[in-house]
């Protein structure tokens, strides 16, 4: 019996130890998930520099806040809450952008059928990198 409950022990020991030292790495990749409450897009960055090159720069600055004919885009993800010209308050979440490009608003036109599927998640994933 000493055997059996040594084994149960080493057993509890093992399994503590296990968790003690998951929680904190599930902890850091989580935090690296998300942005501004949402989970990081799942999209290629360095692709989406590319999609960005084809389909944005035209009107957006990706190394500055100054305008183009858009917004500069530079720390997108890291503005606060803000108002657009119409006066409408948001903040820039992942839903939020992927909306603004798909649909577009304000002076800017729909993209959706340009920018869709996975080049719009590489998109995404580049602007967060901004």
């Amino acid at each position: 019996m000493k055997l059996w409950r040594r084994a149960s022990y080493l057993g509890a020991i093992l399994a503590i130890a296990f968790f003690v030292i998951q929680a904190p790495a599930q902890e850091q990749k989580g935090k690296e998930e998300k942005k501004n409450g949402e989970a990081a897009s799942k999209g290629d960055a360095a692709k989406g520099k590319t999609v960005f090159l084809t389909n944005c720069e035209l009107c957006h600055e990706a190394t500055s806040e100054t305008a183009k004919v858009g917004p500069g885009l530079k720390g997108l993800f890291k503005t606060a809450t803000h108002k657009d010209n119409a006066g409408k308050e948001h903040s820039h979440t992942v839903a939020f952008v992927r909306e603004q490009i798909e649909k577009g608003g304000g002076s800017m036109p729909p993209m959706g059928s340009m920018v869709s599927g996975k080049d719009l998640d590489d998109l995404v994933a580049y602007l967060q990198t901004l």
